[in-house]
């Protein structure tokens, strides 16, 4: 047993329950009726629930749980609802019996347990109005204290607050609150029940749309009997339906992702043919920068070639500017005769060998070291580029023609649902037309009687034969018609 605290109208209600399986997900939420507790209704269902969690709580008041001053059943329901809050979900099923019935109905529920439920008055037999009418008179000459005298059995022993509670309470009628529930309901009642009658019950079904009547053996407490039947019923018929709509609900969802992932590849393939024209794009300007960087790297190499082949600079220009003329001169000297030297030396060399040398190197260098890994990489990316083309072409098709597939069965059932439902249009057509043409026959030999017999005569039957005759060309016109309609509808919807 555990209990939880519950804040209602700035007072704290101990609330007290018990809870059953609980390594189920889903849970049903159990309220007893007036003058019992949790107690009886766990050892009637305790065992006997075998794919869901069961909550048995104590209603204020009642067994183990606190009460501050009098309650109506909207107070109750409240309660129970932060109750509820308080558990973290919501019930996949509530069941009440007698007055947890009215409280478990006003929760309006997904799915709902009637037993024996109170909520339709019934007349009072007259020896309790007569009881109430002398409580009355006696109260009013301040005697009200004596009310336990005139207070029948069900209220014996109870407190002032749960006897004011029970005024409350005991005469609420729930037509309208049952006519408009949009639970699915189960009603199991007693077909001994005095305290709450079987006319009642059947009466609740009436005004319940959803729900299913169970009459058993028993009087208000026949459940203590049937909690077997009871529970497995619950389970087949709520609970099973709950688990078929859940795997409905999942079936939508992957269909929705499905169609999801499908946009977002199709997408994706869109982006890829866009990268691949921007990357033959990219290539192709690589190979025309590359051939003119190369170009360029080769006029360079041979200028400096060039270059660095050229006569030396004369040394005299390094000492224009000394003081001493006579050290100038003899250093011109020397130097003049070097330069000479050189020069005749420069002149007779030939350096056409070294520069084709140096420039076949520099273009094999740049040609192996930089063109070649760049044209390697670029020419694995669009390798790979390709064979990811072709696979999401692979799926294309295959996708294409799934829904080719599709589309041809979707026509063929148009076309039989067509035939199902014009052919007998057109068999009665024809079956018209058959008796205005047997009707024509009969005129034409009617027509030829009277002529034997008089002139008169043959002229009306002449006249009612053209008139047979126009209404005869009115229906084929009118079969033709439809005929053309049924025909064009055929292939309307054979070409969507």
């Amino acid at each position: 047993m555990a209990t939880k605290e519950i804040k209602y109208q700035g007072k704290i209600y101990k609330i007290s329950y018990d809870v059953k399986n609980n390594e189920a997900k889903e849970y049903i939420l159990v309220l007893h009726g007036w003058g019992a507790n949790k107690e009886i209704m766990l050892k009637a269902f305790g065992n006997n629930f075998k794919k869901i969690k069961q909550i048995y709580i104590d209603l204020p008041g009642f067994g183990s749980s606190s009460i501050h001053g009098a309650l109506n059943t909207k107070d109750y329901t409240k309660i129970t609802a932060e109750f509820i809050k308080a558990i973290g979900s919501d019930p996949l099923i509530i069941m009440g019996h007698s007055y947890g019935g009215k409280v478990a109905t006003l929760l309006k529920p997904r799915n709902l347990v009637l037993l024996s439920t109170a909520g339709i008055v019934e007349p009072k037999p007259l020896m309790v109005r007569f009881k109430i009418v002398i409580y009355k008179i006696l109260k009013l000459f301040g005697l009200g204290k004596f009310y336990s005298l005139f207070a029948s059995k069900d209220v014996s022993g109870m407190s002032r607050v749960m006897y004011e509670t029970l005024k409350n309470v005991v005469n609420e009628d729930f037509r309208d609150i049952f006519k408009s529930s949009k639970s699915n309901a189960l009603i199991f009642w007693g077909e001994d029940d005095t305290a709450t009658k079987l006319k009642s019950g059947e009466l609740i079904h009436k005004l319940i749309d959803k729900s299913e009547f169970y009459p058993l053996k028993g009087d208000h407490f026949f459940f203590l009997l049937h909690a077997k039947f009871i529970a497995s019923t619950i389970e087949e018929k709520l609970l099973s339906e709950e688990c078929k709509r859940d795997e409905k609900k999942q079936c939508l969802d992957e269909i929705c992702a499905i169609g999801d992932v499908c946009e977002r590849e199709h997408s994706f393939k869109d982006e890829k043919i866009a990268q691949d024209d921007m990357l033959k794009v990219q290539v192709q300007d690589i190979k025309e920068n590359d051939i003119k960087d190369l170009a360029k790297s080769l006029d360079e190499s041979i200028s400096k070639a060039l270059d660095e082949a050229e006569m030396p600079v004369s040394h005299s220009q390094k000492y224009k500017n000394l003081d001493e003329v006579c050290v100038v001169g003899e250093v011109y000297e020397k130097e003049h005769t070097l330069d000479e030297k050189a020069k005749d030396g420069f002149e007779n060399k030939d350096f056409s060998d070294e520069i084709a040398n140096l420039s076949q190197e520099k273009s094999q260098n740049l040609a192996s070291a930089d063109i070649k890994d760049k044209f390697d990489e670029i020419k694995a990316q669009v390798g790979v580029k390709n064979n990811e083309l072709k696979q999401d072409s692979k799926e294309c098709l295959s996708q294409i023609n799934d829904e080719e597939n599709l589309a041809k069965e979707a026509r063929n059932l148009a076309q039989d649902k067509v035939f199902e439902l014009e052919i007998p249009k057109l068999l009665d057509i024809k079956d018209e037309f058959n008796d205005i043409k047997n009707l024509e026959e009969n005129a034409d030999l009617a027509q030829d009687k009277n002529l034997e017999n008089e002139s008169k005569e043959s002229n009306l039957n002449e006249k009612n034969s053209k008139k047979s005759e126009k209404k005869a060309r009115k229906f084929s016109e009118i079969y033709k018609m439809r005929v053309k309609k049924a025909t064009q509808k055929d292939k309307n919807i054979g070409e969507k």
